[in-house]
């Protein structure tokens, strides 16, 4: 079994820029959260102001909207298995390893918005985030 985790334990973070912002420039790219945590009547204790089509004036920084980004990300986790002499002899093998992987597997995180807290820097510029990845395998001696 093989463990790797990666983590910060105390990152502040200022997003800025259209994917946290997104009425600010246009709406085609407006996330869900976005609106159904923004002020109206039925909603006055939102996180975001009312959203206005180009309209910067709540997007001075302050530390309302400062995130935090600290994260700790399950980056690989292996488990392999020496299948037992009794089972492979039959097979005229001298051993077999079975084995899987997981990359990126979960993280836990408060960041709010569509940024990968390991990339989140700066003025918050969004940067794709990390892919899933699940491999499995065999590795046989003959």
């Amino acid at each position: 079994m093989n463990i790797f985790m990666q983590g910060v334990g105390k990152r502040d973070f200022w997003p800025s820029g259209q994917p946290f912002w997104p009425a600010a420039t246009e709406y085609y790219n407006t996330q869900k959260w976005f609106i159904t945590d923004s002020w109206s009547e039925s909603n006055p204790n939102a996180y975001f102001p009312r959203p206005i089509a180009k309209d910067t004036r709540n997007q001075e920084k302050q530390t309302r909207y400062l995130q935090d980004a600290s994260y700790l990300r399950m980056k690989n986790i292996s488990l392999g298995w020496n299948l037992p002499q009794e089972w492979i002899k039959k097979a005229f093998l001298s051993q077999a390893t079975v084995y899987v992987s997981a990359e990126n597997l979960f993280e836990f995180s408060k960041i709010k918005g569509p940024y990968d807290p390991e990339a989140a820097r700066g003025n918050g510029s969004m940067l794709y985030p990390f892919m899933r990845t699940y491999s499995f395998g065999v590795n046989l001696t003959f």
